[in-house]
């Protein structure tokens, strides 16, 4: 019944929210993530374009404000505050750690998965209406003490695959999930009582994200 309220509140005629819970569908689900984090790992430029994206110094955090940092990644106090002091890891070890903790702790330990349907997932309005049905879900959820974590990496092999020219399996065994014709998944993720909070993520000062 919670679910169904969270879904009424960030579903209309362009985006749809869907939360799998039966015990086997998420399994397959489940599956299906790490299979696509497979994937990515061993797709040189897709790992490339990915760490571009993570950041643990102190000091690129505090330049850049944007991307995964470890400060949100769950870990404890005593091993974030290493992580930063520490030289970053190579790509590979990043990757090996990332595929870890897909496969042993973010996919096995979630009670919920979740997916944001839109009709073309290609649409520039539906992608922003889907970023901002994502924003109003995760905020709802955090008032309800709830956590939630994005998992969105079978979308991004069907991306790959579109921008490669090669042959795509993700996006039909997502659609099972979808539960509808005429919508395909443009964003997943993952939800349920976290066992402790992930620190805040930084910010940008509001002078340097508006434009007048």
């Amino acid at each position: 019944e919670a679910l169904r309220r969270f879904a009424d509140l960030v579903s209309d005629d362009s985006v749809r929210a869907v939360f799998v819970t039966e015990k086997i569908a998420r399994g397959e689900l489940g599956a299906l993530i790490i299979a696509a984090t497979i994937h990515i790992v061993g797709d040189p430029q897709m790992s490339a374009d990915s760490a571009r994206w993570f950041r643990t110094g102190r000091r690129d955090i505090a330049v850049h404000r944007d991307g995964v940092t470890v400060d949100t990644a769950g870990a404890s106090q005593f091993l974030t505050a290493v992580s930063k002091m520490l030289p970053d890891l190579d790509g590979k070890s990043a990757d090996q750690y990332w595929l870890a903790t897909t496969r042993d702790t973010e996919v096995p330990t979630a009670p919920v998965l979740g997916m944001l349907l839109v009709r073309d997932r290609l649409d520039m309005r539906a992608a922003i209406g889907a970023g901002r049905a994502w924003q109003r879900l995760h905020l709802a959820l955090t008032v309800a003490g709830l956590a939630a974590q994005p998992l969105n990496q079978p979308v991004e092999c069907v991306d790959r695959a579109a921008m490669s020219g090669g042959s795509d399996s993700f996006g039909p065994a997502m659609a099972k999930f979808a539960g509808v014709t005429g919508w395909e998944p443009t964003f997943m993720f993952r939800l349920g009582v976290a066992e402790r909070s992930a620190g805040p993520s930084p910010r940008r000062p509001l002078s340097e994200v508006v434009m007048t």
